[in-house]
Protein backbone atom coordinates (compact mmCIF):
# COMPACT_ATOMS: atom_id res chain seq x y z
CA UNK A 1 0.00 0.00 0.00
CA UNK A 2 3.48 2.52 0.59
CA UNK A 3 3.80 2.19 -3.04
CA UNK A 4 0.33 3.13 -4.31
CA UNK A 5 0.95 7.05 -3.50
CA UNK A 6 4.03 7.43 -5.07
CA UNK A 7 2.89 5.68 -8.08
CA UNK A 8 -0.09 8.12 -8.15
CA UNK A 9 1.77 10.66 -7.85
CA UNK A 10 4.69 9.72 -10.08
CA UNK A 11 1.80 8.74 -13.20
CA UNK A 12 0.20 11.88 -12.92
CA UNK A 13 2.71 14.21 -13.35
CA UNK A 14 4.16 11.93 -16.25
CA UNK A 15 0.17 12.47 -18.13
CA UNK A 16 0.27 15.86 -18.13
CA UNK A 17 2.89 16.24 -20.42
CA UNK A 18 0.74 14.09 -22.97
CA UNK A 19 -2.13 16.28 -23.16
CA UNK A 20 -1.32 17.19 -27.13
CA UNK A 21 -3.55 18.04 -29.34
CA UNK A 22 -2.54 15.99 -33.13
CA UNK A 23 -1.40 19.05 -35.39
CA UNK A 24 -0.73 16.74 -38.04
CA UNK A 25 -3.08 14.19 -38.54
CA UNK A 26 -1.90 12.61 -41.89
CA UNK A 27 -0.31 9.39 -41.71
CA UNK A 28 3.28 10.67 -43.39
CA UNK A 29 4.24 13.38 -40.39
CA UNK A 30 8.10 13.58 -40.39
CA UNK A 31 9.95 16.39 -38.13
CA UNK A 32 10.29 19.02 -41.37
CA UNK A 33 6.69 18.81 -41.86
CA UNK A 34 5.58 19.40 -38.41
CA UNK A 35 7.62 22.47 -38.08
CA UNK A 36 6.51 23.78 -41.29
CA UNK A 37 2.58 24.02 -39.54
CA UNK A 38 4.81 25.83 -36.63
CA UNK A 39 3.93 22.95 -33.86
CA UNK A 40 6.03 20.80 -31.38
CA UNK A 41 7.59 17.57 -32.47
CA UNK A 42 8.19 15.41 -30.24
CA UNK A 43 9.42 12.24 -31.30
CA UNK A 44 9.93 8.28 -29.73
CA UNK A 45 9.24 9.57 -25.78
CA UNK A 46 5.14 9.22 -25.36
CA UNK A 47 2.83 6.19 -25.01
CA UNK A 48 1.48 5.06 -27.59
CA UNK A 49 -1.39 7.26 -29.75
CA UNK A 50 -0.21 10.02 -28.20
CA UNK A 51 1.07 12.29 -31.42
CA UNK A 52 4.69 13.10 -32.25
CA UNK A 53 3.39 16.64 -33.66
CA UNK A 54 1.24 18.31 -31.86
CA UNK A 55 0.09 22.23 -31.19
CA UNK A 56 1.82 24.50 -29.34
CA UNK A 57 -0.04 25.16 -25.53
CA UNK A 58 -2.71 28.22 -26.14
CA UNK A 59 -3.88 27.82 -29.49
CA UNK A 60 -7.53 27.81 -29.52
CA UNK A 61 -10.61 29.56 -28.25
CA UNK A 62 -12.07 30.99 -24.61
CA UNK A 63 -15.69 31.87 -24.06
CA UNK A 64 -16.29 35.43 -23.82
CA UNK A 65 -20.40 34.95 -23.51
CA UNK A 66 -22.90 32.84 -22.97
CA UNK A 67 -26.66 33.82 -23.64
CA UNK A 68 -29.43 30.40 -23.35
CA UNK A 69 -27.86 27.79 -25.37
CA UNK A 70 -25.29 30.13 -27.59
CA UNK A 71 -21.99 30.66 -26.12
CA UNK A 72 -19.03 33.40 -27.89
CA UNK A 73 -16.01 31.95 -28.50
CA UNK A 74 -12.92 34.25 -28.62
CA UNK A 75 -9.55 33.10 -30.53
CA UNK A 76 -7.40 34.13 -27.35
CA UNK A 77 -3.64 35.46 -27.83
CA UNK A 78 -2.00 32.42 -28.16
CA UNK A 79 -0.02 30.76 -31.57
CA UNK A 80 -2.21 30.77 -34.32
CA UNK A 81 -3.78 27.60 -35.66
CA UNK A 82 -1.35 25.51 -38.34
CA UNK A 83 -4.33 25.54 -41.02
CA UNK A 84 -4.92 28.91 -42.20
CA UNK A 85 -6.39 32.38 -40.90
CA UNK A 86 -8.08 32.14 -37.60
CA UNK A 87 -11.56 33.82 -37.12
CA UNK A 88 -12.20 35.94 -34.22
CA UNK A 89 -14.99 34.82 -32.57
CA UNK A 90 -16.99 31.33 -33.52
CA UNK A 91 -20.26 30.05 -31.94
CA UNK A 92 -21.64 26.90 -30.01
CA UNK A 93 -25.02 26.25 -30.18
CA UNK A 94 -26.72 23.39 -28.82
CA UNK A 95 -30.38 22.14 -28.78
CA UNK A 96 -32.72 19.61 -28.37
CA UNK A 97 -34.98 18.33 -30.84
CA UNK A 98 -37.07 16.09 -28.92
CA UNK A 99 -34.56 13.85 -27.91
CA UNK A 100 -32.01 14.63 -30.28
CA UNK A 101 -28.99 16.96 -29.40
CA UNK A 102 -28.35 19.37 -32.00
CA UNK A 103 -24.82 20.91 -31.91
CA UNK A 104 -23.59 23.77 -34.24
CA UNK A 105 -20.30 25.34 -34.08
CA UNK A 106 -20.20 28.01 -36.77
CA UNK A 107 -18.90 32.01 -37.61
CA UNK A 108 -20.94 34.37 -38.51
CA UNK A 109 -21.34 35.45 -42.25
CA UNK A 110 -20.06 32.07 -43.17
CA UNK A 111 -21.55 29.68 -46.05
CA UNK A 112 -23.67 27.23 -44.85
CA UNK A 113 -23.83 24.44 -46.94
CA UNK A 114 -27.73 23.31 -47.44
CA UNK A 115 -27.93 19.80 -45.81
CA UNK A 116 -30.89 18.64 -45.13
CA UNK A 117 -31.09 17.85 -41.12
CA UNK A 118 -33.97 15.83 -39.45
CA UNK A 119 -35.94 18.71 -37.50
CA UNK A 120 -38.39 16.48 -36.42
CA UNK A 121 -39.12 15.79 -32.85
CA UNK A 122 -37.44 12.08 -31.87
CA UNK A 123 -38.56 9.31 -28.99
CA UNK A 124 -36.00 7.21 -27.95
CA UNK A 125 -35.55 5.53 -24.38
CA UNK A 126 -31.78 6.50 -24.58
CA UNK A 127 -31.19 9.47 -22.21
CA UNK A 128 -27.96 11.95 -23.34
CA UNK A 129 -27.04 15.05 -21.21
CA UNK A 130 -24.66 17.72 -22.55
CA UNK A 131 -21.85 18.93 -20.51
CA UNK A 132 -18.93 21.41 -21.33
CA UNK A 133 -15.90 21.12 -19.70
CA UNK A 134 -13.52 24.13 -19.64
CA UNK A 135 -9.72 23.60 -19.35
CA UNK A 136 -7.08 26.00 -19.17
CA UNK A 137 -4.31 23.50 -19.48
CA UNK A 138 -4.27 23.31 -23.15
Amino acid sequence: MRWFIPLLITVSLARTDDIRIDCYPEPDANEQKCKNRDCIWKSGDSLPGIPWCYMKPGVGYKQASKQDSKITLRKNNGPKNPWGADFREIYFKSSFIGKTLNVKIYAENRYEPPIPLPRQPTESSDELQLYLLWSSAV
